[in-house]
């Protein structure tokens, strides 16, 4: 699969594999030493790193009855204990890379950043966007399960992303369940808590509604039930919102290529099982990252669109406010 091409073709092996070859061989430079491979249930690991990794990718880019264990196995000719293992083994390389793959820029990368969406935009000293999103479970949790109920009526795991303006993550935030509010996860952040350990000379990022203002954050108007904004404020807002994008094209390339993330398929009864969600959702983050450069097919995008989680809500609690209404009277 790796190295013919008559077997499997360049699109026939991305679509599989979620990446292409070149990434793969790119990707298993920059693991094959890790200490993981070295054993295997006490002796040498006979298999190459690099099925080790193809056998990740086919796992985290699986959706739903695709992602099952004994159907990958099938595809790549192992037991399901085997695929488990290489699962196993690669997501903890691959954690590794994090401090050196999703890194806050630093006061030079900044002052680019900042350029470059003031060349484009107009907002100047902008340094990243930000947004939040939810990554759905399959099954509701066994442990505080009230604490992942939405007001969409499913069980989530609550994550912030921020990135810059070519949709590059430089901070992830997701040690949080998702009945809770984006702002909430953003005021108990280490870059709102430390913010002069992030920001200089009145840096800032953009983001919704859904955020409070501040001197690092600069939100879009919010609009009050049954009330329309300024000519002046819609404006505004039409100008956060081209570059806003990104931050949500950003959510959206994570989901769509790596699509085992858009529903996580494990009952989280322990701290354990909340950890390993967090962890391959990382994964997909630290993948992300490594594929910023990279042409994605744009069938991968139109299909797996993020949805923009502000207006949603702002739309549901209007709904909600006129049911409530039309029952008091």
């Amino acid at each position: 699969m790796l190295y013919d091409g008559m077997y499997m073709t360049d699109d026939e092996f991305l679509s599989n594999f979620r990446m292409d070859r070149a990434c793969i061989h790119q990707l298993t430079e920059l693991i094959k030493d890790d200490e993981v491979f070295s054993k295997c249930w006490g002796k040498r690991d006979e298999r190459p790193v690099v099925l080790h990794i193809m056998v990740f990718l086919r796992y985290l880019g699986s959706y739903r009855n695709e992602a099952s264990l004994q159907k990958i196995g099938l595809v790549m000719g192992m037991s399901k204990g085997a695929i488990n293992h290489c699962v196993i083994q690669v997501s903890q390389a691959i954690l590794k890379l994090q401090k050196k793959v999703i890194t806050w820029p630093d006061e030079e990368e900044r002052k680019q950043i900042g350029s470059r969406i003031k060349q484009a935009h107009g907002f100047v000293n902008c340094v990243g966007l930000i947004a939040g999103t939810l990554f759905p479970l399959a099954f509701a949790p066994t442990l505080n399960a009230e604490d992942y109920f939405t007001w969409k009526g499913n069980y989530a795991i609550k994550a912030l992303f921020v990135c810059d303006d070519t949709a590059k993550i430089t901070l992830v935030e997701m040690v949080w369940p998702g009945s809770v509010h984006d702002n909430q996860v953003w005021l108990n952040s280490n870059v709102y808590l430390a913010k002069e350990n992030y920001f200089s000379n009145k840096e800032y990022l953009l983001g919704d509604s859904a955020f409070s203002a501040s001197m690092v954050k600069v939100p879009a108007f919010k609009k009050s039930l049954n009330a329309t904004l300024s000519e002046e404020r819609n404006y505004f807002n039409t100008k956060l919102t081209k570059v806003r994008i990104k931050s949500e094209h950003c959510i959206g390339l994570v989901k769509a290529i790596f699509q085992r993330v858009r529903e996580l398929r494990r009952v989280i009864s322990s701290k354990r099982d909340l950890a390993v969600l967090l962890q391959m959702i990382m994964c997909a983050c630290i993948l992300h990252k490594l594929l910023a450069d990279h042409v994605i097919p744009e069938d991968w995008l139109e299909e797996h669109a993020e949805i923009d989680d502000d207006e949603e809500l702002e739309q549901h609690d209007n709904e909600r406010v006129n049911r409530r209404d039309q029952v008091l009277s």
